[in-house]
């Protein structure tokens, strides 16, 4: 390993770009390495500084155009820190080429952040306390009108403006494998791996890093800090399930290992997901993803992982489990025109246990004409997602499953599929689930080949457009019956009696 800590060693002016006089925990980047948004520029005032990160832009790979998205679209970015209690920034964002929609508005909602509109709507600002937070400056709508299958060019989905606000960075341990500010390509196939001589990895703020990380000690856990950004675009999309050893490695790879802490990595363009698996015992916090194709959604969360403060934009499963007490704490999800944003079954159909707290969900692109089948009805496809693939496996999922303050902003083609075979499903609570659009198509359960059982699922303050939510045939739930599975109860609190459905 020698030669990589000498290869990635921080001399001191390493830091000159990182932090500059005032508060101290607000740290940012303003150094040039880097892809350079060409959609938006962006300006920071804190405690009286006024300061222009670096706000980085990336555009979809050419092979990893597989859907029916505008090939041309773009993510834009800037990541800082401020201290979490009493801490506020004011930010500028101007948006270069066009004005804003008359739209523009920032989520999640549930921030509550009220935007200020220049005279020539290039320009919005808008005040952020505290830290953890994940904010989209959305504008535009998916689709070009209610009846296109063309996605609108005007719009967020198409040219993405996202504010990530960390806590400031923790101390990490002297003898960690630094990676300083800059840009850097890994070499070995592009897979830089990490023995047990390294006792963690720590990409600094302005690390800008064209590969992979492998952990693969298994002695003990190996911890990986950001805010650095690691950057897949050099993989090839169609080989990530072919037989090169690295083109079939996830961006983040703790597969066969001991696992680790990951806090504050961006992950941007993987040819494959976003990282394997969160092991056992481990932890992610202010994680950032951004995958544009299927199969570049997150990995598998093992027993007793969590999740928190972090935030994922891909086109394929977002939140997968495989065990149990597994919990999620604050994301804020972007889901494409593929996979489910929380999904049960793929890693396994015995779950115990699982918690996702205060989760939002800013978009999903579901929402399709009936010309657009092949995507818009695969019965994975959902905010809440059970896929049984196999109906020979009896599903033992016991629960309890907790969604609670589960937000989605806007419309939403399809809530809920539990798609279960054979076996049972129980014990699903959704306390405060706030859609504030429309259901657009239909939430279902359905058993196709066998026999199962949905029990005890409990509906607490379900809200769509405002209204309260009171029984299983609302129109506005939109829930199809679609045979195969007995429903048994399903229950609305404040609500009617419960309802036993043989379908």
């Amino acid at each position: 390993m020698a030669p990589i800590r000498q290869r990635f060693h921080c001399l001191a002016l390493c830091t000159a770009v990182l932090h500059a006089l005032g508060e101290k925990g607000f740290e940012y980047y303003a150094g040039n390495e880097g892809p350079w948004s060409s959609e938006f520029s962006v300006t920071i005032h804190h405690k009286g500084q006024s300061v222009q990160p670096h706000v980085y832009g990336i555009n979809v790979p050419s092979d990893r155009q597989d859907g029916p998205e505008p090939a041309d679209r773009s993510t834009s970015w800037v990541e800082f820190a401020q201290p979490c209690e009493k801490s506020v920034s004011t930010v500028e964002v101007t948006r270069k080429k066009a004005p804003f929609p008359s739209n523009v508005h920032i989520r999640p909602k549930r921030y509550g952040i009220q935007l200020r509109v220049s005279p020539d709507a290039h320009t919005v600002s808008f005040e952020v306390h505290g830290c953890g937070k994940h904010l989209s400056v959305h504008y535009g709508s998916v689709y070009a009108s209610a009846n296109s299958n063309k996605y609108s060019m005007d719009s967020s989905t198409h040219d993405a403006m996202l504010l990530f606000v960390s806590e400031p960075t923790p101390a990490v341990s002297h003898d960690a494998l630094v990676i300083p500010p800059g840009e850097h390509y890994v070499g070995n196939g592009g897979v830089l791996n990490i023995s047990c001589e390294v006792p963690s990895v720590f990409l600094q703020r302005g690390a800008y890093v064209y590969g992979k990380l492998s952990v693969q000690c298994k002695q003990r856990p190996t911890n990986v800090y950001g805010p650095g950004i690691l950057d897949g675009r050099y993989f090839r999309y169609h080989e990530r399930k072919g037989d090169l050893w690295n083109e079939t490695r996830m961006m983040l790879s703790f597969g066969g290992s001991a696992g680790g802490d990951v806090w504050g990595l961006t992950v941007v363009n993987p040819n494959f997901r976003l990282y394997d698996v969160i092991v056992s015992g481990s932890k992610m916090r202010m994680f950032r993803g951004l995958g544009w194709a299927a199969n570049n959604g997150g990995g598998h969360f093992e027993a007793n992982t969590s999740a928190s403060n972090s935030f994922i934009r891909s086109t394929d499963d977002l939140i997968k489990v495989r065990d149990g007490d597994i919990a999620t704490d604050n994301m804020v999800l972007w889901q494409s025109y593929n996979g489910g944003t929380f999904q049960l079954g793929w890693a396994g159909l015995h779950l115990v246990n699982i918690t996702h707290r205060a989760a939002s969900v800013i978009e999903n692109e579901w929402r399709a004409p009936d010309d657009w089948e092949k995507y818009d009805t695969r019965p994975n496809n959902a905010v809440v997602s059970l896929v049984d693939s196999k109906s020979a496996d009896p599903a033992a999922l016991v629960g309890p499953f907790v969604w609670q303050d589960l937000q989605i902003d806007g419309d939403v083609s399809h809530p809920l599929s539990l798609r279960l075979e054979n076996g049972v499903l129980g014990n699903v609570l959704f306390d405060g689930l706030t859609i504030a659009g429309n259901v657009t198509r239909f939430a279902f359960a359905t058993a196709t080949k066998g026999k199962a059982t949905i029990a005890n699922v409990t509906f607490r303050n379900f809200t769509i457009a405002g209204r309260l939510i009171s029984r299983l045939d609302d129109p506005a739930f939109h829930f199809l019956h679609a045979g195969g599975v007995l429903v048994n109860t399903f229950k609305f609190e404040p609500g009617l009696r419960d309802q036993t459905i043989l379908m």
